[in-house]
Order: structure tokens, then sequence, then C-alpha cells
């Protein structure tokens, strides 16, 4: 063409082709941040739904299971956070109410993850084991409430019902009674004195021939709360009792299973107590010392007046 020198054609299309290329990479690359900017927020956004989901689920069942397996105990909510894309962290504090004072009783870390797998660990090692054989929850260091089931063979039953006499006489002092035998509730309400407040009931929830056969099963609690943690709380009832195991049974856990079984248990053979957590003044205690139906007796957390 007129004007243009040789190999000038040539050069500007090599330019336009580079120019070509650059925009296309340009392109390619500006798409794959697109892309990965929009993966990494919906990967974000579905974790953290999935966590919210399991931490609900998790939040349901525990809490009404602590209710019925820890003595006296009650469980608030602590801080979580996220400690992966697919983990969380959660912690949970345990509360005993005596004397209507809430006194800390220790706290539990549940790590979990978008699918589930809820595992429940303990800051440090849950139980410190003093000289005396008496027991201790850790950081806490309130005291570990302790039944003996009647059916358990050859176990070292505890009686502190002397520690009583070292307590000032105006404190309120928590304490875990075992029976000798079985009883109903409304034998095991006739046992306890005036100025001795039933507070958690121990039950049965396996034959004697069963914990005979593994004594470990006579350490497997559940209980029903035998007063209310606030004012105005309604007291529960057995059938109540019942109808809260099965609908935690019904509810997606590790102990989904266990629970059903104890339901199917308690309806077959009736709810029957081998032990109570109670509160009340060391003198009134004391008297219970020579009765024969009580078995061992624990001595739990001890306030003052405020």
């Amino acid at each position: 063409m007129e004007g243009l020198t040789p190999g000038q054609n040539n050069l500007d299309e090599k330019r336009f082709l580079q120019r070509v290329r650059r925009r296309s990479t340009f392109r390619i690359v500006l798409l794959s941040l697109a892309v990965f900017a929009v993966s990494f927020i919906s990967v974000n956004v579905v974790s953290i739904y999935l966590l919210n989901r399991q931490h609900d689920r998790i939040s349901t069942y525990y809490s009404g299971l602590i209710r019925l397996s820890e003595p006296n105990t009650i469980l608030l909510s602590g801080i979580s956070y996220k400690n992966t894309w697919f983990g969380q962290h959660k912690q949970y504090h345990f509360i005993r109410i005596v004397g209507a004072r809430p006194v800390p009783a220790g706290t539990v870390t549940v790590d979990f993850q978008v699918w589930g797998g809820e595992q429940f660990l303990w800051p440090s090692t849950p139980i410190f084991k003093a000289k005396d054989g008496r027991e201790y929850l850790v950081p806490s260091m309130v005291p570990v409430l302790k039944f003996f089931h009647p059916a358990a063979p050859g176990e070292r039953v505890q009686r502190d019902f002397g520690l009583l006499k070292c307590v000032p006489k105006d404190a309120t002092v928590e304490m875990a009674l075992s029976f000798k035998r079985l009883l109903t509730k409304e034998e095991m309400e006739k046992v306890l004195p005036n100025g001795v407040k039933p507070l958690w009931g121990a039950i049965s929830a396996y034959s004697d021939k069963e914990i005979r056969n593994k004594p470990y099963l006579g350490r497997r609690l559940v209980g029903i709360p035998l007063g209310g943690f606030q004012e105005g709380e309604p007291k529960i009832t057995e059938a109540d009792f019942l109808k809260q195991i099965k609908a935690l049974s019904q509810l997606p856990s590790y102990s989904s299973k266990l629970l059903a079984r104890t339901a199917g248990y308690l309806e077959k053979n009736g709810v029957l107590y081998y032990g109570v957590v109670v509160e009340g003044k060391p003198e009134v205690l004391l008297g219970l010392e020579d009765d024969p139906i009580f078995s061992g007796a624990v001595m739990g957390i001890v306030v003052q007046p405020y």
C-alpha cells in the first residue's frame, strides 16, 4: 500500500495481537478473582449458616441434658468463636444454686463442625481428688456430688456427716444423700425432715442385675429437678420428667439412644429414687446421721448468709 514502508503492516499486527492477549489475560484474571471472591463469600456464608444451625441444635439438647444429668446444675451460655472455616468452639458455664445463691461449678467447651460431630472438651482435668478422697470440679474447685446405688457391689460409701460439725450454724449446706433402698417420691419426702429442702432426685435407670454385672452403670446419673431454680418457676412433675426425656431423645445428639432407652425403662419400671440433693442448715442435716435409711452423704457447696 502507498505510504507504508516494508514490514510496517506486520509490526502493527503484532502489537494488535499483543494488546488482545493482554486484554484477554486481564479479563481471565479478573473473572478468576471474581469467581474466587464469590466462592469465598458463599463458602463463608454457608459455613456460618450451618454452624449456627449446629449451635442451636446443641444448645437445645445440651441445656436440657445437663438439667437432667448433673445434680442441682443449670447451664449458662458463654462465648462462641470460629476456629476454622468449618468448625466452631462454644463455651458453657455450669451453675449450682444453694441457698438462692448461684455458684460457678465449671466450664465446658464444645468443639463442633458444620456437620455436627460435637466433642465436649474440659479446659483441664475435670476432677481433682484430694487426699481425703473427696473430689472437686476443676477449675472452680466445688465439691462433686456423688450418689451410691444400693445395688452397686463393694463400693466404698462416703459419709460426710462429721464435716457438718465444722460448718457455721447460719450457713446453708448442699448435700447429696443416698438411700439404702429405692424409694418412691412419697417415701423420699417422708424421710426428709422440716428444714431439709429437696433440690434434685437421683433416679434409678437400670435394674439391680444390670448394675451388679456392670457397676459403672450405677454411676450414670439421671435425675429430676425437684424445685424451681428461679422464683415462680414451676416444679417438674414425674410425668413432665418423662416427657422431657422423650423430647430430648428425639433431638439428634450423642445421647439420643441412651435417652430413649432410659425413657423406656422408666415407663416400664416406674420412677424410683436412690438419692437426693438437699439443702439445709448443718444442725438439721446432722440429725440425719443416725437414720438407717441414709447410706451415703456427700457434702457439696456451703454458702454463708449475705
